[in-house]
């Protein structure tokens, strides 16, 4: 039994070794989003131009997602905030993530390619608690003569800047390969804003001789903004390094990371900490109501703007680590690609798991991507993705994240996302 199963072993060796090759020349599927990988392989063509402005890329990830709370009545959406508020459970989360691709040429040189551009990012995300969002969309009548607590779970942040890079990728023994992009970043605007414990207590004085209503206010929060705005000021870096390494004719290892850096921000944090009562306007007959209401505003300003610090504040990028496996099947047409990623939030990690399958069609060099990937916002994310070469010198991509969203039923999952890049070969 011993030999019968030695023998099966060198029988299915010898098949897996003496099977057609893999066409070197079809992309895999990690290719798509690596433009200088083209450059590796093509013979034909040694530079690429991508069309200024006409590379984007757009995420929005929700929760609860947008399809609870908002409806469609004919062309018109209409935003239901009671469903909103019936849909959250913890927290309410919400982040868009947008990728401007302004400038892009890569030209190879010998076994090299170089390539440089210009991009723009904004990224923002922000979490409130359940009981915040039902104060906002209810009122306060279901908190009269009770403390409302908020807590470390209402926080948001949002940063816009652009990037300058440098690229360089090349071949080393025709088995593994680096692409590396360098970038030099100029913030253009950081905000955030993060809660500690702060609570309200509003309380209805209706049997007694005092204003109806009372408030008193307890914060313990904190913000920040960037204060410098010149042409200078809020530099940082940041590095994408993507590695590759071919196990053999099918299976192929991969990393990825983007964004891997950070940003100097010149920028005032304020300090919210205090106690605040609030029983009416103090008003007397011989003063103007306006001069109550300026000193109202002027105590709420003095509250809730806290103590001011000028600071340089080091702060790490939204960035993104990718794991991959690529298998080829026979002459590189069919491919499966399995995808682990993480992504750095502002207080947290968000990991995603994708699987994804390739069809190429040589004849029309063209190629449909379905996949579908799996993280706490989504469980039935199906996505595709289209990439078309004409004549051999002008490309098109374009994807869409979650296609279900887009069709006229009623969709589960609680992100949209879509991108297109138009480049030329020559």
């Amino acid at each position: 039994m011993k030999h019968i199963f030695f023998i099966l072993f060198l029988s299915f060796l010898s098949v897996n070794t003496l099977f057609s090759q893999v066409n070197s020349n079809i992309p895999r599927i990690i290719d798509f989003s690596l433009k200088e990988n083209k450059l590796l392989d093509d013979t034909i063509s040694s530079k690429i131009l991508e069309i200024p402005f006409l590379g984007f890329d757009f995420d929005f990830k929700s929760d609860p997602g947008v399809y609870n709370f908002f409806t469609k009545n004919g062309t018109n959406f209409i935003l239901d905030l009671q469903a909103y508020k019936d849909h959250v459970d913890n927290a309410a989360y919400h982040l868009i993530d947008v990728n401007n691709s302004l400038l892009y040429y890569a030209f190879r040189h010998k076994k090299n390619v170089y390539s440089l551009g210009l991009s723009h990012r904004l990224f923002a995300e922000t979490s409130l608690s359940s009981e915040l969002v039902s104060l906002l969309v209810d009122g306060n009548y279901q908190y009269l003569n009770k403390t409302f607590i908020l807590d470390e779970s209402i926080y948001g942040h949002a940063v816009n800047y652009f990037s300058i890079f440098f690229g360089y990728a090349k071949k080393i023994q025709d088995k593994m390969s680096i692409n590396s992009k360098f970038k030099l970043i100029k913030g253009v605007a950081s905000l955030g804003m993060e809660n500690q414990q702060s609570s309200f207590l509003f309380s209805d004085n209706f049997n007694t001789l005092d204003n109806p209503i009372s408030s008193e206010f307890y914060s313990d929060a904190s913000y920040f903004i960037n204060s410098n705005y010149k042409p200078f000021s809020n530099l940082g870096f940041a590095v994408d390094l993507f590695l590759d390494y071919d196990y053999n004719e099918r299976f192929s290892f991969y990393t990825k990371t983007s964004d891997l850096g950070f940003i100097v921000w010149q920028e005032n944090e304020y300090i919210s900490q205090g106690h605040y009562s609030f029983d009416g306007l103090d008003y007397q007959l011989d003063t103007t109501l306006s001069y109550a209401f300026n000193n109202l505003k002027d105590d709420l300003d003095t509250f809730f703007s806290g103590d001011s610090v000028y600071t340089n504040k080091l702060r790490i990028l939204p960035f993104e680590v990718n794991l991959g496996i690529n298998y080829s099947f026979n002459d590189g047409s069919h491919q499966i690609n399995t995808n682990y990623s993480v992504q750095k939030l502002y207080k947290k990690l968000l990991h995603t798991v994708q699987i994804s399958y390739l069809r190429y069609f040589a004849d029309y060099n063209f190629a449909i991507i379905p996949s579908y990937s799996i993280n706490k916002f989504n469980y039935t994310n199906f996505s595709i993705a289209l990439n078309k070469k004409w004549k051999n010198r002008f490309c098109t991509s374009f994807y869409i994240e979650n296609i279900f969203a887009f069709l006229p039923v009623k969709a589960n999952g609680n992100n949209i996302g879509f991108g297109w890049e138009l480049y030329l070969l020559f």
